[in-house]
């Protein structure tokens, strides 16, 4: 007899239409304000216990604009469910504007709305979430356009947000077409390639598990592989640039409170990759996680590149939410070295992949 595995059982009766919270908190900017409940926590997918869905009027917003954005949850049966808390946050460069705490209660229909606005250029992630117990998140990314932050414009003040860290920023100058220097060339997204799953999604499944839940049949190992990452890169200089290997760091990577970790020098599979000149645009290709031995039937477990230790070690896969920090490494064809840096937020977890 096969059965999903659970990753984790939640103490709570109802996970929809029970949960009533009792006040709101924090507020804060665009430079780490937003809800701190994301840190750490892990978030069960699916459907069978009512959903959470998020979407943004426009997902490429120009630099100092606005858009607005919507969430609604639903309960199992599909019926709206009002008065639950939904917090968000964003990386940094995306300014939630209203609710300026992150946090607002859902309406009659089971909807909450607010207003989001593009503090920096480049492509950032936005999530929203239910309270801790419900298991319900989605992420939606934005793009913020413009080559660089307008003159006199200084944020959005008052707004959450930035609680997710870092995301792809672009050079404050632009890096206008035509350059003769490094400036011009930057990552213009960030795209986790995961092992399993449909993509454009942000979870790393951390440990592979034994679909077959009856101990007398045979064990149906959960599929698992390892995952990659990419990055685009666009080159608005008058020079061809070749990048070769990129490292990253992850903050916490052991868990709460624990060292940051950061990988050696790891090759692109298609490396030298050349990015021509005057916009041009290519993808790198890389490993990111990485399947080891553990322990047990199906012990698969994943650590980050050529790192000494497993994903969430210390607490059964489960890392959470971390803004991993990359650095992509070339040359342009007068030999001047770049380091090209943006991050990107992912959640590792023990994810249930069982058919």
């Amino acid at each position: 007899m096969r059965g999903k595995m659970i990753v984790r059982i939640v103490g709570v009766a109802s996970l929809l239409g029970s949960l009533v919270l009792a006040g709101c908190g924090g507020g804060g900017g665009t430079d780490g304000g937003g809800s701190p409940d994301f840190a750490g926590e892990t978030f069960v997918g699916g459907d069978s216990n009512g959903t959470l869905t998020i979407s943004v009027a426009s997902t490429s917003i120009p630099v100092a604009s606005t858009s607005t954005f919507n969430v609604t949850v639903k309960d199992a049966s599909g019926a709206p469910v009002p008065q639950i808390q939904v917090a968000c946050d964003s990386e940094n460069g995306i300014a939630i504007i209203e609710p300026s705490t992150g946090f607002e209660l859902t309406d009659s229909f089971g909807g909450m709305s607010g207003v989001v606005g593009c503090s920096l250029p480049g492509s950032f992630q936005m999530a929203c979430r239910l309270p801790i117990g419900a298991n319900k998140q989605q992420y939606v990314s934005i793009l913020c356009t413009g080559g660089a932050v307008p003159a006199g414009f200084d944020g959005f003040p008052g707004a959450a947000g930035g609680g997710l860290g870092g995301g792809v920023q672009t050079p404050d100058d632009g890096g206008e077409p035509g350059g003769t220097g490094t400036d011009g060339v930057r990552i213009a997204s960030i795209e986790l390639v995961q092992g399993v799953g449909e993509p454009g999604g942000t979870g790393i499944d951390t440990l592979q598990r034994n679909c077959e839940i009856d101990p007398n049949e045979d064990a149906d190992c959960e599929e698992f592989a390892d995952d990659g990452i990419n990055f685009v890169i666009t080159n608005d200089t008058n020079q061809t640039f070749r990048f070769t290997d990129y490292t990253y760091t992850v903050p916490e990577a052991t868990g709460t409170g624990g060292a940051s970790f950061t990988s050696k020098s790891i090759s692109l599979v298609n490396s030298p990759l050349e990015v021509q000149p005057q916009g041009d645009d290519a993808t790198a290709h890389a490993v990111f996680a990485e399947i080891i031995s553990g322990s047990g039937v199906c012990g698969g477990e994943k650590r980050f590149a050529d790192a000494s230790f497993s994903i969430g070690a210390s607490n059964g896969g489960d890392l959470g939410f971390r803004a991993v920090t990359f650095r992509l490494n070339g040359t342009n064809e007068s030999g001047d070295s770049v380091t090209l840096t943006a991050s990107a937020t992912f959640s590792f977890d023990a994810f249930d992949n069982c058919g």
